[in-house]
């Protein structure tokens, strides 16, 4: 049985899991968040896209009754993010990928008692993304590994959550976005909360929306958000990427500039 922690009357934070026939990768996730007395109170979603290995077993024993499972067909992991966000009632939001263990012990009961929008930590196990606190220059070439982030559900929601447009990336585009944004407040914890398995979609699989449209991401985020400084990271960015220069490229982007197309998602 799970480790008894505070009443889910007030629900500090979803966890929210995609799977996919992961085997015995969730069972792992799942059981190590319930290991320790948590000083936080949390629910798990696994949003599962209709396996049949029979990796979502060991939940409907109702050993855990604190995880609710939601089995349907979806478009991806995002729209099964999307709808976990939908679907929890967290203040705040995590997002965990089945083999990857969350260690919600570590956490105290001040960490959520903020007024952040957006809060990180570093992750074991995850040497190509950033760690230790991060500037918008540097996540416009790296992303944060999102073991680490906890999200205010209104920093998500107000954006409309992630966009599927982006098959493997759609977090690091929502990232951008963040980060842009002056408004939101963001919180660097000096601490590992997170081990992160690898192997995952998004360093094995191309984005090419993703590679396609992250530059005029980037202009649109700038229009939204303009200011001095992040005029200058921006500039820096398309002059290390050896790109056109920003004027120009302002100059032929603007808010209303169409995206490219997305491939069709392939059937399974």
């Amino acid at each position: 049985m799970p480790t008894a922690h505070k009443t889910l009357l007030a629900l500090i934070l979803s966890v929210i899991i995609p799977n996919f026939n992961s085997g015995s990768l969730l069972e792992i996730s799942v059981r190590r968040l319930f290991q320790f007395p948590s000083a936080n109170s949390f629910e798990v979603l696994v949003m599962d896209n209709c396996s049949i290995d029979g990796s979502t077993d060991f939940i409907i024993g109702n050993q855990f009754p604190e995880v609710r499972l939601i089995s349907q067909n979806d478009g991806g992991v995002y729209y099964a993010m999307n709808e976990g966000i939908r679907r929890s009632k967290g203040d705040w939001l995590y997002f965990l990928g089945a083999g990857d263990c969350f260690f919600p012990e570590l956490l105290d009961e001040s960490v959520f008692q903020t007024n952040a929008d957006f809060i990180y930590a570093d992750v074991d196990q995850s040497p190509s993304s950033l760690k230790g606190k991060v500037s918008l220059s540097e996540i416009l070439f790296e992303n944060i590994c999102h073991q680490g982030i906890f999200y205010r559900r209104s920093a998500i929601t107000n954006l409309g959550g992630y966009d599927p447009r982006y098959r493997y990336l759609a977090d690091h585009i929502l990232n951008i976005r963040l980060f842009f944004d002056p408004k939101i407040k963001k919180i660097h914890l000096p601490l590992t909360i997170a081990s992160y398995l690898g192997g995952g979609i998004s360093s094995t699989k191309k984005d090419e929306f993703f590679r396609k449209n992250k530059k005029k991401h980037i202009l649109r985020e700038l229009l939204r958000n303009p200011g001095f400084s992040r005029g200058l990271t921006v500039a820096n960015y398309f002059w290390k990427v050896g790109s056109i220069h920003l004027t120009t490229a302002l100059s032929r982007y603007s808010r209303s500039s169409h995206l490219e197309r997305r491939e069709p998602v392939p059937k399974k």
